[in-house]
């Protein structure tokens, strides 16, 4: 994260520096970007829970048949059946670690979603789970960020 140079954020009332993006995703604001944003050399589902492993962690130790479980139940909540939690983040495409970063970057809690010229990267089945993710959110009453060179994808 860029720290600021001047000036001062506000976010629900109240100032606001987070640290790190996943600070910010806890507080209930994601950001997609263009540019790869996956942790190597670990699986899907460690990058999806990446910043959460106390939610499947007992006493220090992280449950991982858990973690992958609920994994799969996310990954298939958005409707992508061609990865899967165990499944090595190295070994996936561009577009499907694409993919694994909106599933990562989304869940019921956030309220607020920049997404920075994601589609460049996905094939027209992953824009299209993008822009039903996007449609979901502004029926919720949430905000996206939408960036794109491309004005007939914005209209």
């Amino acid at each position: 994260m860029q720290p600021a140079t001047r000036g001062e954020m506000t976010y629900r009332g109240k100032p606001w520096q987070p640290h790190n993006m996943i600070e910010s995703q806890h507080e209930g604001i994601s950001m997609i970007l263009q540019e790869a944003n996956t942790i190597p050399g670990v699986t899907v589902a460690q990058n999806l829970f990446a910043g959460r492993e106390a939610e499947f962690s007992k006493c220090g130790i992280v449950n991982m048949g858990r973690m992958y479980k609920a994994a799969e139940a996310l990954l298939k909540k958005f409707g992508i059946t061609h990865i899967h939690a165990r499944d090595r983040i190295d070994s996936l495409t561009f577009e499907d670690r694409k993919l694994t970063e909106i599933v990562r970057c989304v869940d019921d809690d956030t309220q607020i979603l920049v997404v920075d010229e994601t589609t460049t990267a996905l094939s027209l089945e992953g824009r299209e789970i993008l822009y039903k993710l996007i449609r979901k959110m502004a029926k919720e009453d949430k905000v996206v960020v939408f960036i794109s060179h491309d004005m007939d994808e914005i209209l």
